[in-house]
Formats: structure tokens, C-alpha cells, sequence
């Protein structure tokens, strides 16, 4: 969901769905998630950082799911 940019820079077709207070708070919990800082994040990681955002408990499938359709590798 992060773009490759130096700065974590939020793509536009997603800053047209997430609200600027959502944006800034899905940047700086992806940065908390991604401890080698090369700007991806691992599908088990994933679900710990959408509960920790409020989200609640993804199933594997929700996971899978939200992956496919957002994931740019």
C-alpha cells in the first residue's frame, strides 16, 4: 500500500479512499512494521498491524484478500 518513495508517500488512487488522518496513521504504523526499512511489509506482519490500527482480527483469508488487491509485488 506504500509507495517506494524515500518518504512513504501514500499512492493517489489510495489517498482518494483513506482520509488524511487515516494516511498519516497507516505511514507511521507501516514504518513501526517495517523494521528493515525496504519499504515492504510481510503478510504475517500484516494482520498485527491492521488490529493494532482497529481494525480487529483479519482471518487468513481477509489477509489474502486485502493483499491481492493492494499489494504491488
Amino acid at each position: 500500500m506504500v509507495d517506494s518513495a524515500p518518504d512513504y508517500t501514500i499512492p493517489f488512487q489510495y489517498r482518494k479512499v483513506f482520509t488524511p488522518e487515516d494516511c498519516s496513521q497507516i505511514v507511521q504504523t507501516f514504518k513501526n512494521y517495517d523494521k528493515d526499512q525496504n519499504k515492504t511489509i510481510q503478510g504475517k506482519e500484516f494482520g498485527k498491524m491492521m488490529k493494532d490500527m482497529g481494525y480487529g482480527v483479519l482471518t487468513q483469508e481477509q489477509q489474502d484478500a486485502i493483499f491481492k488487491k493492494y499489494d504491488r509485488n
